[in-house]
């Protein structure tokens, strides 16, 4: 049996005026940089209320000489404060991704965004990971078809399902790379032109118009015309 026959009879594969699909869900999480983040605040909070518990409670201690006592306590809540702020919370790192931001013009790279460390430079390009994984960066543009509407569309999302099946049979991760933008006019650019008659200096009104006109002009450009999808696999270019 094909490929495809064996994802129709799985009931994995669209027929035309099916309304709903059976997919087949996989849980595969780690915890990611979200929970190891998290995990350190609560860790550098709850060292930093200890720190503070038993600096202050050496410096009130009755035993010993009271400066002795201050300075022991104000030593061990500075040296536990040191360790949260450096090997906790990461501030070193974070101070030297700040100057590099500064002397980059505030312009994060692709590379630390993605964690890319290589790119081939011969076709299809592929990236190398930090993480380990080899993949492939595509751009897709969208497009219009008129006529025929409903055959179109689930040739569509046909393409699609088969596009996910062989994909998840040659374990490739498929992830899609949404570019949110401003899509059509902003509705308060239509009230300024409206409030544009109620100013009488005429060359002021013609200077706002411009002002509003290439505002305008500039959210038209905005409008994202294509789709990114990136292809991700575990170092073994062949699975491509």
């Amino acid at each position: 049996m094909s490929q495809y026959n064996e994802i129709e009879a799985t009931g994995m594969r669209p027929k035309l005026g099916q309304t709903s699909l059976v997919l087949p869900i996989t849980f595969d999480y780690s915890g990611g940089r979200g929970a190891k983040a998290g995990s350190r605040k609560i860790w550098a909070i709850l060292l930093s209320i200890i720190a503070v518990i038993f600096g202050v409670g050496t410096m009130l201690k009755k035993s010993g000489f009271f400066l002795s006592n201050f300075l022991l306590g104000l030593a061990l809540m500075y040296g536990v404060l040191f360790i949260v702020r450096f090997v906790f919370l990461k501030e070193g790192q974070s101070r030297r991704e700040e100057i590099e931001m500064e002397d980059n013009d505030f312009k994060k790279q692709i590379k630390t965004i993605w964690g890319i460390y290589e790119i081939s430079p011969l076709y299809p390009y592929i990236c190398r990971f930090r993480n380990g994984k080899s993949g492939v960066i595509v751009r897709l543009n969208k497009d219009v078809i008129l006529g025929k509407y409903s055959e179109s569309e689930f040739e569509h999302y046909e393409a699609i399902s088969d596009a996910y099946n062989i994909c998840g049979s040659s374990k490739i991760q498929m992830c899609h790379v949404d570019y949110m933008d401003n899509i059509g006019m902003d509705e308060r650019l239509d009230t300024s032109f409206e409030k544009l008659t109620d100013v009488d200096n005429v060359d002021i009104r013609d200077l706002l118009t411009d002002i509003f006109s290439y505002q305008r002009e500039l959210m038209l450009e905005r409008l994202t015309t294509f789709d990114v999808y990136v292809f991700m696999w575990q170092s073994n270019d062949r699975a491509s």
